[in-house]
């Protein structure tokens, strides 16, 4: 869908997820990493309550790092992409494009996370059938956002449908 926009707007897409990247790569994915062998534990005990607590105190670790990037990462997106990315053929054109791209995609930064998470909830629970098929959900969400605001947005439209299915399949996730 991004190669029929205007030129650059496959860069601004990629430049953006590296972005996002290093902020799920470097905060979520920590946390996470430590907290899966607490899921894992608490699942094999067999203990509900002591399960739905080491999943409350990780979406709650999760929310008090991911929404303070998501917005630092939204409020200086063009800041951000300027000093990591604006030299040579990087221009001004590519940085706003990147920094638009960013701003959307950093909505669902916080629900990427907590889905990443409650995914392996269910893998602690020895469910791969559950991520399976709200996987396959996310990817029907975006392709269907993808194609509605693509026509308004952009680039632009393709990483707020990311956010929008992200948003959408961890309130699903949870609910399961």
């Amino acid at each position: 869908l991004a190669s029929t926009l205007k030129e650059g707007s496959v860069s601004a897409l990629n430049y953006s997820k590296r972005l996002d990247g290093v902020t799920t790569g470097i905060f979520v994915t920590s946390i996470l990493t430590v907290l899966f062998p607490m899921l894992a534990r608490e699942a094999n005990n067999e203990d509900p309550r002591g399960l739905k607590r080491v999943i409350i105190r990780g979406i709650n670790m999760i929310i008090l790092v991911a929404i303070p990037a998501s917005v630092g990462m939204m409020v200086l997106a063009t800041p951000i992409v300027t000093l990591v990315f604006q030299r040579g053929k990087f221009d001004a054109t590519a940085t706003i494009m990147t920094a638009g791209v960013l701003s959307f995609s950093s909505i669902g930064i916080a629900f990427m996370a907590i889905k990443q998470y409650l995914y392996r909830v269910f893998y602690s629970l020895k469910d791969t059938k559950t991520t399976l098929g709200i996987s396959a959900f996310n990817v029907a969400i975006t392709v269907i956002f993808n194609l509605i605001l693509i026509q308004f947005l952009e680039h632009r439209g393709i990483a707020l449908a990311t956010a929008i299915a992200n948003i959408l399949t961890t309130i699903l996730t949870l609910f399961l």
